[in-house]
């Protein structure tokens, strides 16, 4: 979900998009294997992941598609047939450019932290989040180890600015 930061607004799946402003996604995780797996190793997601995308340019009047990406090297994501669609699930959140012109979007380079009931809560993210690959979860350590069940589950957030060029030049 996003939300507009500066105005302190709720967090929502739309959202509009405003120069000058900043903006802050909140993108949930949660390993849903039994707490029962975790003893044995078998319920322990391994290369637990996050990665965001979304564009660096909106066009007047379209919308900008925010996404986050969860998986881990162990996942398997699988359709309702059971056909597995590879190891990762996203969601996303959508920013409306309503202005006359182009905007340009940018993360805020360090503002991605994490919380959860583990010793990683409140750490900052590397800025390799809005990479290809993303940058590695977990519980006790950012090292791509996160538990199974609702106690290990956590949340990320991250900001970014909108930005317009407003100037003319004139030639004298």
């Amino acid at each position: 979900q996003v939300r507009n930061l500066t105005d302190n607004t709720e967090y929502s799946d739309d959202t509009t998009l405003t120069p000058g402003k900043e903006y802050e996604v909140f993108a949930y995780y949660h390993n849903n294997a039994s707490s029962s797996l975790n003893a044995s190793g078998t319920g322990i997601a391994t290369g637990a992941f996050m990665r965001t995308q979304m564009p660096s340019t909106v066009k007047a009047g379209e919308e900008a598609r925010i996404t986050s990406f969860v998986g881990a090297a162990n996942a398997k994501h699988l359709d309702k047939d059971g056909k597995n669609l590879g190891n990762q699930v996203w969601d996303e959140a959508y920013g409306k450019n309503t202005t006359g012109g182009d905007i340009a979007l940018s993360f805020v380079s360090g503002s991605a932290k994490i919380t959860s009931k583990g010793a990683v809560n409140g750490k900052t993210l590397p800025d390799a989040l809005w990479g290809n690959n993303g940058t590695l979860l977990g519980y006790d350590a950012l090292d791509g180890k996160l538990p199974g069940c609702l106690e290990f589950s956590g949340y990320v957030t991250y900001r970014f600015k909108v930005n317009q060029p407003n100037f003319t030049v004139e030639k004298s």
